[in-house]
């Protein structure tokens, strides 16, 4: 089929019988269609829901019979071949959006069976018409027929393969279609289709016709791709498209002439007053219909081409033969020119290179000197470099002496206890030496002062003069008896008056600072006891009030300095009260050491609480920061120098670690650069005598470069004259062989690639699409034992 058979399908008066009768059942059933069928399901009963699906059925039957009828006209025998006719209604929104695709089935019973087996994949399938039964199974669907044909419809969410997009303009702005009703104003309706449908690289071919009827407030109406068809009270607005067409044929709007289209949108404009549209209904059909139904037979043309083709190809063999021939004796004279050309060039490049290495020699050789020198200077940088490393390596590889390993130790004690001594001195710190300080001495005076520890004091006083009353009333009869001579009497008060002197000097004893020292040694003395007996720190120190207690009384009447002091008072008493003695000395003295025992004793332990307090405090303090600094010294010089031994094997071993490549570590790879330097220090003369001769050589080569230059050009001369007169001869025969190639090129080519490169590819998809038009013929599914024909019906709502 060529483009002019194309042109004249869409110019034939066939296709706008078709566009008037498909838009004439379209426009008849808008109104009483299968869409008021389904919106009746939800306020209808049973019955009148029946009632109104058979009077929607014989709408719908009537619209396919027309459009087979109409049909018919174009295929005689497709009603009599088609076993289902699918007709499918979208309902979509004023903008074109599809809401629900209802679609209507008809299963024609050509041979009068019992049962007719269909493939469906609709939902809610029911029969409008009859009352035959089925069952389904998937998508298969058999229905008991009884030689009947079977109506029905049923629901899908499918895409439809060809869809709108309603577009609408009120004075050049675009509007929402809700909003564009009763305004007035200049009115475009743009109407664009998509075809959704592809076979291959082509598109499924679709002819779509869309009408809409205005009432009389639309005037001046105007219409792109589409007619007006007036009535009188109303228009009738028609425009068709063929979406898809353009791009599966590969063509454009300039490829046909002015009365030819193929149209992909429909456009309308209007004047208008109070808008409202009662809808916009579109038909979509196959347009395979419209195309030759013959495959087109080119293989006739393309032998003819070939030998058209093959005679042009023996013409310019022969002409390429006589310019061949020609051409050898030019190609062996061109060979020669080369060959000659690139002599000279060679040449030329031969002396200034001899002259560059001339010069370049004579910088190497002004430079020798300079580069003798910086290979010793780089032999004695790489021999100490060498000698560093080794002597590093070997530092590394060796232990740490006691001296290092305590001079490590020592920087790092020193550091630890500068950290202690920082932490201790910090009064915000809860460790602090004050805070312990404070708290050591508060406990210790706490516990040492106790009421339990008063009482136990005062008891044990009382006790030990209780124990020695016998021998205090003793001693003072014995010195009342001494004097008993002159004056017994005195001499007994005397006696008694001298024994409290000494118990009492016993007890300010304990009070001095002597006393105290006394004291404080005897507990220690004492603790150390039962730590050595197996108490812990924590039992003693419970026992701690009842230690003080007794290791007091033991001083005054065992310490030497006390019974000193008890004697030098009972000396210096008896001195003053000789004459105040009598016979109860002994009473006396024992009633006086009772009653004043127990009270020395009580603010002896307050009076040593008080004084020891600060002392306990600063001891216990001092205790704990010179454990922490010690276990803090300890531990960082240890650290110190199990670090400093970690480091320095930790870098032993990277020097020494072989590279994968190289096999060279840090000291093997210095140990060898400093060998190959000094390998190459001793070839150093060698090289400087080796310049000196590439100097004197080149020198020589550089002086030769004038005359070869000068029997080059000679050479050239004659060679320009021989290339010249060949050159004349072969041009002759080129004209001729290129004569023959443009008539080639610009004819017999041109043709041949407008048949296979326009003409022959046209055809060829055009025929795809016809085969891709024909081999849709269903949308919901049917048996392959059966034909199929199908039409689509898109209604939008109105705008009221």
């Amino acid at each position: 089929m060529k483009l002019a058979e194309l042109k004249n399908r869409f110019k034939n008066k066939y296709m706008i019988r078709i566009v008037a009768g498909v838009l004439t059942v379209a426009v008849v059933s808008s109104s009483a269609t299968v869409y008021n069928v389904y919106a009746a399901k939800s306020t209808k009963t049973e019955t009148v829901e029946s009632t109104e699906t058979k009077i929607d059925t014989k709408d719908t039957k009537d619209t396919t019979k027309k459009t087979d009828t109409t049909a018919k006209d174009n295929s005689d025998d497709a009603e009599d071949t088609v076993g289902k006719d699918e007709t499918v209604y979208v309902i979509t929104d004023a903008a074109g959006n599809a809401k629900s695709t209802i679609v209507s089935e008809w299963l024609k019973n050509l041979d009068g069976t019992d049962t007719l087996e269909d493939v469906s994949d609709l939902k809610d399938i029911k029969n409008v018409k009859g009352d035959e039964t089925f069952t389904q199974s998937g998508d298969s669907v058999k229905w008991k027929a009884d030689g009947n044909d079977i109506y029905y419809q049923g629901t899908t969410t499918k895409e439809s393969p060809v869809t709108t997009k309603i577009t609408y303009y009120l004075d050049g702005k675009k509007i929402e279609p809700d909003k564009l009703a009763g305004q007035s104003g200049k009115v475009k309706i743009r109407i664009d289709y998509t075809n959704n449908e592809k076979d291959g690289d082509v598109y499924v071919p679709f002819m779509v016709i869309s009408g809409m009827v205005l009432n009389e407030d639309f005037t001046n109406i105007k219409v792109t791709n589409g007619k007006v068809i007036s009535n009188g009270n109303n228009n009738m607005v028609v425009g068709t498209a063929l979406p898809g067409l353009k791009e599966s044929l590969q063509v454009t709007d300039s490829d046909f002439t002015d009365d030819v289209t193929i149209p992909e949108y429909v456009e309308m404009t209007a004047d208008v007053k109070d808008f409202k549209l009662s809808t916009i209904m579109s038909v979509v059909s196959g347009c395979s219909d419209l195309m030759s139904d013959k495959t087109v037979d080119t293989s006739e043309i393309d032998d003819k081409v070939d030998d058209v083709t093959d005679a042009m190809d023996q013409l310019k063999d022969g002409s390429g033969d006589l310019s061949d021939g020609l051409g050898t004796l030019s190609d062996s004279v061109g060979e020669f020119s080369t060959g000659m050309d690139s002599l000279q060039s060679g040449i030329s490049a031969y002396t200034a290179g001899t002259k560059t290495l001339a010069d370049g020699i004579g910088t190497l050789k002004s430079q020798s000197t300079t580069l003798v020198n910086g290979v010793s200077q780089l032999t004695s940088s790489v021999s100490t470099l060498n000698s560093g490393v080794k002597l590093l390596d070997k530092s590394l590889n060796t232990a740490m002496s006691s001296d290092e390993k305590n001079a490590a130790m020592q920087t790092a004690k020193a550091a630890a206890e500068k950290a202690v001594e920082a932490q201790f001195a910090d009064t915000n710190n809860a460790q602090s030496y004050q805070n312990i300080k404070a708290t050591a001495g508060e406990q210790f005076a706490g516990t040492l002062t106790s009421d339990a520890n008063i009482a136990a004091v005062k008891d044990q006083a009382a006790a030990t003069v209780q124990a020695q009353a016998g021998q205090i009333s003793e001693q003072a009869k014995a010195q009342a008896a001494a004097q008993l001579s002159q004056n017994a009497a005195v001499q007994s008060q005397l006696s008694q008056i001298a024994s409290a002197a000494q118990a009492a000097g016993q007890m300010q004893y304990a009070q001095s600072e002597a006393g105290q020292a006394a004291i404080q040694a005897k507990v220690q003395e004492m603790i150390a006891k039962y730590t050595a007996a197996g108490f812990t720190a924590e039992q003693i120190s419970a026992m701690q009030s009842t230690l003080v207690g007794a290791a007091t009384a033991d001083v005054m009447l065992n310490d030497g300095g006390a019974q000193a002091a008890g004697a030098a008072a009972a000396a210096n008493v008896s001195a003053g009260l000789q004459q105040a003695i009598t016979e109860s000395a002994g009473q006396v003295a024992v009633a006086t050491a009772t009653q004043v025992a127990p009270q020395t004793a009580e603010s002896t332990v307050r009076g040593v609480a008080a004084q020891a307090k600060d002392s306990i405090g600063t001891s216990v303090a001092e205790s704990v920061k010179t454990a922490a600094k010690t276990a803090a010294g300890t531990a960082a010089g240890q650290a110190a120098v199990e670090g400093a031994e970690s480091a320095k094997k930790q870098i032993a071993a990277s020097i020494e670690k072989k590279d994968k490549k190289t096999g060279y570590s840090l000291v093997s790879g210095m140990s060898a650069l400093d060998t190959a330097v000094n390998g190459m220090s001793g070839k150093m003369p060698e090289l400087t005598s080796g310049i000196d001769k590439l100097y004197t050589g080149s020198q020589t080569l550089a002086s030769k470069n004038d005359e070869l230059n000068s029997g080059a050009a000679k050479l050239t001369d004659g060679k320009n004259q021989l290339v010249d007169g060949i050159g004349k001869l072969k041009d002759g025969s080129e004209e001729l062989a290129d004569g023959i190639v443009k008539f080639d090129e610009e004819g017999i080519e041109k043709l041949v690639n407008s048949y296979t490169g326009d003409i022959k590819p046209f055809v060829d998809r055009l025929q795809k699409v016809v085969d891709a038009g024909k081999g849709y013929d269903s949308f919901a599914g049917k048996s392959d034992k059966v034909t199929g024909d199908v039409k689509f019906i898109i209604k939008s709502e109105e705008i009221k």
